[in-house]
């Protein structure tokens, strides 16, 4: 209807549309679909402005029949127009419901807990920084986010001031972690909340993976190191270098 009736507001809308549609189909993100929240906004517009000729269109066909019958066209229309818009509510509402995801709490009660005295975690984008400045918990940690796209002056945060070390993921635009955990090694113990794939980035360069937490939270140990871990914090054994620490997935 509006590149029938209104074609500047029909560009003024479809322009954008079609930018952030485009936008959010190439950013290869895992996170891809809050990129399109603008394209539904845009779509929801011309969805209203067709609606409303409907509603329009269907009162001037019904101008013979009684007020009455012209107000029950009108609500059957709606009702349908209201029963396309939120049929799937059930359906979404599973998909969104995050009211038991406890995940994040369970991060800083795992930090909070296993991790040694003045050591530093290698994190991204995780909620540790709640729990020392909110929670105040864990000043002595040093949190390190070595993994893209993580930005100055994010990479390094500590609550007592900036390390005395210089990281060297501070000035790269991306890294591993690895480089992160030698310089973090000189001080303390090293943690890192990662994936399989990260960790066989410090495996294959030498270091030994220890499980402290199921999948959540693991010590990183240069060759030289022993690890801090007591035998009762951890889950799992060493992971010789070279190898998973989860046997399924394998380093290569």
């Amino acid at each position: 209807m509006m590149l029938l009736e209104d074609r500047a507001g029909a560009l003024l809308l479809g322009a954008p549309l079609l930018g952030w549609l485009v936008y959010a189909v190439g950013y290869d993100i895992f996170d891809y679909f809050l990129y399109f929240i603008p394209s539904y906004l845009m779509l929801a517009l011309f969805i209203s402005v067709g609606s409303g000729r409907l509603l329009d269109d269907a009162e001037r066909l019904m101008v013979e029949y009684s007020s009455l019958w012209r107000r029950a066209a009108l609500i059957l229309i709606s009702v349908s127009l209201l029963y396309l818009a939120v049929s799937g509510i059930g359906e979404d509402y599973k998909l969104v419901d995050r009211s038991q995801d406890l995940e994040g709490r369970r991060i800083l009660e795992t930090v909070a807990e296993k991790t040694a005295p003045n050591a530093t975690v290698l994190h991204h984008r995780s909620p540790l920084p709640y729990m020392i400045v909110v929670e105040e918990r864990r000043k002595d940690l040093t949190l390190v986010s070595p993994w893209y796209p993580s930005r100055n002056p994010q990479r390094v945060w500590s609550a007592s001031g900036a390390p005395d070390d210089e990281f060297p993921s501070a000035k790269s635009v991306s890294s591993n972690g690895v480089a992160d955990a030698r310089v973090a090694a000189r001080k303390g113990p090293v943690y890192t909340l990662g994936d399989g794939l990260e960790l066989c980035n410090f495996q294959n360069t030498g270091f030994s993976v220890i499980r402290v937490e199921g999948d959540l939270l693991y010590e990183i140990v240069p060759p030289d190191r022993a690890p801090y871990t007591s035998p009762e914090e951890q889950q799992g054994s060493v992971v010789e270098p070279g190898r998973a620490a989860d046997e399924s997935a394998g380093c290569e």
